[in-house]
């Protein structure tokens, strides 16, 4: 059979592609996707409940607090030195990042209730206000989700469930950071019914694309360290929500359309329990 110049070219296309797809298999066989970017190596993991905190109520609702500061503390060592409360003098590093979790949750900037938390709307006041008095600036506060964040911080607002080309971006920007918001959900009484019954805050640090979907590296203070832990052990997957409602005790509703579960060992749960993702806050830091 005779092939045109066209014909030859769009071989030669093909054959390159095929040769990048081999490139990338190398010697295992077939394409496996590596990870697209990660944090993990810089930012801390402390956890809620470390008893040199002294936090209120044990720290039980601290995670929005502490998972800020996680990031935060990464910032300082990469020229953001002033983040850190008294950042002239040399300190011990856990005791200046339990210095810092308390100060973004007192009531100059986050008010974080001991037995409620944090909601989305005092982490982007509180967080901007922190920020730029310490003489840096937002270059970006993006906030998307469902939960209400009030009207003074309604121009964070993106979109009504966070979206994962937005929440990757966050994390590939040298100068990003991105919080999760994961709701706590149990069944309800009528099929395909669900109740919110609490949150959490983590930390995400990691991104690779999975066959099934992202599997997402997070820190979450939940969770003690664990020096010999392996790095599988602080991974959760995003995956389609079940289809379903959500009913809340004021009689409001809002469809599950939409939203992402997040499950895995990062995250463990009680029985009977669901995680879906409710609200995320993106965070790029400038000079």
């Amino acid at each position: 059979m005779r092939h045109s110049p066209a014909d030859a070219i769009r071989f030669s296309r093909a054959a390159l592609a095929v040769l990048a797809l081999w490139l990338v298999a190398g010697s295992r066989g077939e394409a496996q996707p590596a990870p697209v970017d990660s944090k993990e190596c810089g930012v801390p993991n402390f956890w809620q409940a470390d008893p040199r905190g002294h936090f209120a109520n044990g720290g039980s609702d601290y995670c929005c607090p502490v998972a800020v500061s996680d990031y935060l503390v990464y910032f300082a060592g990469r020229g953001y030195g002033n983040l850190l409360p008294d950042a002239a003098a040399p300190r011990d590093p856990a005791q200046a990042q339990i210095d810092l979790i308390n100060r973004l949750a007192s009531r100059d900037y986050f008010g974080t209730d001991p037995r409620e938390g944090t909601g989305p709307g005092a982490v982007l006041r509180g967080l901007r206000r922190y920020v730029e008095e310490k003489g840096y600036r937002c270059r970006r506060l993006e906030y998307e989700g469902w939960r209400k964040v009030g009207g003074a911080q309604q121009q964070a607002g993106r979109a009504n469930l966070p979206q994962r080309d937005w929440l990757l971006g966050g994390l590939r920007d040298p100068e990003g950071a991105v919080w999760l918001n994961v709701g706590w959900y149990e069944s309800g009484p009528e099929a395909g019914e669900w109740r919110r019954v609490g949150g959490h805050w983590v930390t995400l640090t990691g991104w690779k694309e999975g066959a099934d979907g992202p599997v997402l590296s997070i820190r979450n203070s939940l969770v003690p360290p664990s020096p010999g832990a392996d790095a599988a052990a602080s991974t959760v997957r995003l995956a389609a929500a079940p289809v379903g409602t959500i009913r809340f005790p004021d009689g409001t509703s809002r469809a599950t359309a939409g939203m992402d579960s997040v499950s895995g060992p990062g995250l463990p749960m009680k029985r009977g329990r669901y995680a879906f993702l409710d609200a995320a806050i993106v965070f790029v830091i400038g000079k």
